[in-house]
């Protein structure tokens, strides 16, 4: 059971270049738009004043034979052309500055957010043996005959269940903070037939519903094969349908079903009779540690979605999900069909 609900690992995982990335041309862009505004303005009054400056000139000085009319479009447009060459060549040195003061503003931010990764790559990592352990010892116990109270042996049952579920956080932030050493890993992909690997993590975690009154249901649907690998494809679906036990009704159903609703892709969709999500928690449920308590609380380290998220676009696919108040939520895993 806890190889499957495991997160995976590199195809799971993303580099944090891309954010930092996007967030600096944010930031540059955002730099040039004060800038365009500022300049633009201060440009507009030049040209207005010194035309009018001109006209006035122009017009005080009629001894000098000019045709004042023509002689002022030729100045004006000469004038209109150098103040926007020149607010060209300082928009052009001002989107190399702003980049590079973009990138000087985001890297505390960069520096603060890797210490906190190798801290908890850290704790994490020398948290696993002692969780292991106190775990096997607590099991050993209760194995034996030495628990004579039942109170005793709830309590101890109790803790192996915790123990448990802090060792999958501890996994969790393990993974997640692993991003930078899988920065360059490419999975290799194969065919995988998903009726079968549905049906696998179906089998996998019935104990799971049961332990909530819930059952799972894998509905009749088209054989169907996509490229990915099959144990972090496997590990997605599992963490999916999971998710779905944890915070649907207990007594209720999860249902799993595949479909092929658009040319080219395949849809594993698993929808749950929970209490659903709210609009506003709806478009976050993918991000990295987000829990929204009041639609979806539990336990959990709130980083189960974005980790199938990763997965799935590593395989060239998307995920969504759909919800309706007091009804239950439906995520989607959208991916490539294959022959």
């Amino acid at each position: 059971m806890d190889s499957v609900s495991r997160p995976f690992a590199a195809s799971a995982t993303g580099s944090h270049d891309d954010v930092f990335l996007r967030a600096r041309l944010k930031l540059t862009l955002h730099y040039l738009a004060v800038i365009a505004v500022i300049l633009a303005l201060f440009s507009a009054a030049l040209y207005f004043n010194v035309s009018s400056e001109v006209r006035e000139a122009l017009r005080r000085a009629p001894e000098l034979g000019l045709d004042s009319d023509a002689f002022f479009d030729e100045q004006a447009g000469d004038l209109l052309w150098t103040i926007l060459l020149a607010d060209g060549v300082i928009l052009a040195v001002s989107a190399a500055t702003s980049y590079a003061f973009a990138g000087l503003t985001l890297r505390p931010i960069r520096a603060a957010l890797d210490v906190q990764e190798r801290f908890a790559a850290d704790a994490a990592h020398d948290l696993r043996t002692p969780l292991a352990v106190m775990r096997t010892e607590i099991e050993v116990l209760l194995r034996g005959k030495e628990i004579v109270s039942p109170r005793t042996r709830r309590t101890l049952e109790s803790v192996v269940e915790e123990s448990k579920r802090l060792a999958g956080i501890t996994e969790d932030l393990l993974l997640a903070a692993r991003d930078q050493e899988f920065l360059n890993v490419r999975p290799s992909l194969g065919n995988v037939e998903l009726r079968s690997l549905v049906t696998t993590v179906a089998d996998s975690l019935r104990s799971v519903a049961e332990s909530r009154r819930a059952r799972i249901v894998v509905e009749d649907g088209m054989p169907a094969r996509t490229l990915a690998t099959e144990d972090g494809l496997r590990r997605a679906v599992a963490n999916v349908v999971e998710n779905a036990i944890k915070h649907g009704a207990d007594g209720g159903t999860v249902s799993v079903s595949i479909d092929a609703a658009e040319l080219g892709w395949i849809y594993v969709r698993v929808r749950d009779t929970g209490a659903g999500i709210s609009p506003e928690n709806l478009p976050r449920i993918f991000d990295r540690f987000y829990k929204a308590d009041n639609a979806r609380h539990g336990a959990g380290s709130g980083l189960g979605l974005s980790i199938v998220k990763r997965t799935v676009e590593s395989y060239g696919g998307t995920v969504s999900a759909t919800s309706e108040l007091g009804r239950g939520t439906t995520v989607a895993i959208r991916l490539r069909a294959s022959s």
